[in-house]
C-alpha cells in the first residue's frame, strides 16, 4: 500500500493506493471456516477471514491511539490486551494527570509535555488531547463483543472545525484528537 499526504491551505489530502495482489488466483475459497481474523493471501494482500472480528479489532485499537495520545498508558494497556498486542513498556507506565485546554473548537484533556527543555529561553510545550466527552467514554471499558458503540464520529466533528478557524500552533483531527504547540 502507498500513502500520500498533501498540505494544503484548506485542509489534507490523503492519496491511498493498493496495489492488484501478487497473484491473480486466489486458492481461499471463501466461507472456509477459520477462527483468525484475517490471513495472507500473498506477499501484498492480506484476506479479512472474519469482517466482524476484523471490525471489533479495528475499534479496539482506535480507542487504544486514542488513549495512548492522551496518555492514557494503563488503560491503554487493557485495550492491547484484547488485541494480543502487549507492549511491556506501556503496562508499566501509568495513566498520566490530565489536563484540559479549552479552544473555539471544544475541550480536549491530555498531556503537556515540554520540547527541547534544555533550550530554555523559549519554554515550547506540546499538548496532545483528545475531545473531552469523547476521552471520558473511552475511560469506561467497554464489554466484550460490544463492538463499534463508541467508534468516532467523524463526520461531525470534520464539520464543526473548519480549519480556517484555527490557530497555527493547533491541529484538529477528525478522530477528537488535538495537537497544541505553546509557548512560541
Amino acid at each position: 500500500m502507498v500513502v500520500a499526504t498533501c498540505m494544503l491551505n484548506g485542509g489534507t489530502e490523503i492519496f491511498v493506493l493498493d496495489p492488484p495482489p501478487d497473484t491473480p488466483h486466489d486458492d481461499h475459497p471463501e466461507g472456509e471456516p477459520s477462527e483468525r481474523v484475517s490471513e495472507r493471501t500473498g506477499k501484498r494482500s492480506w484476506r479479512i477471514r472474519s469482517p466482524e472480528a476484523f471490525h471489533e479489532r479495528t475499534v479496539i485499537a482506535e480507542e487504544s491511539n486514542l488513549l495512548k495520545w492522551a496518555g492514557q498508558y494503563q488503560t491503554t494497556a487493557v485495550r492491547d490486551r484484547r488485541l494480543e498486542r502487549i507492549q511491556p513498556e506501556l503496562i508499566a507506565m501509568p495513566n498520566a494527570p490530565l489536563e484540559a485546554r479549552r479552544t473555539n473548537v471544544g475541550t480536549f484533556r491530555g498531556i503537556e509535555e515540554p520540547v527541547f527543555p534544555k533550550l530554555g529561553a523559549r519554554n515550547l510545550r506540546v499538548f496532545t488531547g483528545v475531545e473531552e466527552d469523547l476521552l471520558e467514554s473511552l475511560m469506561q471499558e467497554r464489554p466484550h463483543g460490544e463492538t463499534g458503540a463508541r467508534r468516532v464520529e467523524q463526520l461531525g466533528r470534520q464539520e464543526r472545525q473548519p480549519p480556517d478557524h484555527l490557530p497555527a500552533n493547533m491541529s484538529v483531527s477528525r478522530s477528537g484528537s488535538c495537537m497544541i504547540i505553546e509557548g512560541l
